[in-house]
């Protein structure tokens, strides 16, 4: 079930989405990303660590602030990268019975720039990606359906809170009843780091979208990726705000990316001949004004 935090963040969050850019960013209450006049005066805002007299949320937020918030939502997307001894580690990810799979970044390079003008592009880009939330018992595109997030009346903004955990993935059959996506070569992180140190690396795409009728419109996205370095067999969730946050880029838009695409029309990879919907997605795809 979705957490509601508003009542513990709620009034950081809008102090946060008030702030401009840090520079630099500093190591608690960061404002890392920002883009204004979204439909008229709305303002986003990605923010990160949050601190509080005591208490601190070891990952990151994104906060739209509005008069009309209610009609927006975020959609989140995501991909990880493990690198051990300047090399790619590959296979697909499996982290909940719930959710679609996905696949490790074939790159040991850090990604900077998802145009890829340098010609770097990874062979599995346009595959690599999933739909950051829920799939049973009916699909569940927004963040906030699923997870943790913030909702304030008095505030007036709608904000997704999400701290990721350093490694992950479990090693499953296809054949394994309580997953719906079980491809081939499911990997864990944790067994693939074996005795080394290696670079974990989360990259994010969250769009901002507005209901308009029955369909939904893409209005910004915030392009960014979270990186823990180093990690090992041992690193625990606790570790989990230890990361470094980079901003790749945060631009107003009308569409979604290509890989983007993909992972809205992704199959279901599972040993369940009965099942008649193996694109969980698809409807929501067609439901995005293109």
């Amino acid at each position: 079930m979705p957490t509601d935090l508003t009542e513990e963040w709620g009034d950081k969050l809008a102090e946060l989405a008030a702030k401009q850019v840090d520079d630099p960013i500093p190591a608690e209450n960061a404002v890392n990303a920002r883009l204004t006049s979204i439909d008229g005066a709305g303002i986003a805002a990605l923010v990160s660590k949050l601190k509080q007299d005591a208490n601190k949320y070891d990952g990151f937020a994104l906060v739209f602030h509005h008069t009309n918030y209610k009609n927006f939502e975020w959609l989140q997307f995501i991909t990880r990268q493990l690198v051990v001894d300047n090399t790619a580690i590959k296979g697909n990810l499996v982290f909940q019975a719930n959710t679609v799979s996905y696949q490790l970044v074939e790159s040991a390079a850090e990604i900077t720039d998802y145009t890829f003008a340098s010609g770097s592009k990874p062979a599995n880009w346009d595959t690599c990606w999933k739909v950051d939330s829920g799939i049973l018992p009916k699909p569940k595109p927004f963040f906030r359906q699923q997870y943790e997030y913030a909702i304030s009346e008095k505030k007036q903004f709608t904000a997704i809170l999400d701290a990721p955990t350093p490694i992950g993935g479990k090693q499953v059959s296809e054949k394994d009843p309580l997953y719906e996506d079980a491809p081939a070569g499911s990997v864990a992180m944790k067994t693939e780091l074996k005795d080394k140190n290696g670079i974990s690396r989360a990259y994010f795409s969250d769009y901002l979208v507005k209901k308009d009728g029955e369909k939904w419109r893409i209005v910004a996205r915030f392009d960014f990726n979270l990186t823990w370095n180093p990690v090992n067999k041992d690193t625990t969730n606790a570790s989990r705000g230890n990361f470094t946050l980079h901003s790749l880029r945060t631009t107003a838009t009308t569409q979604l990316l290509e890989c983007h695409k993909a992972s809205l029309l992704h199959k279901i990879t599972n040993a369940k001949p009965e099942k008649d919907k193996t694109q969980p997605w698809k409807d929501f795809y067609d439901s995005i004004y293109s």
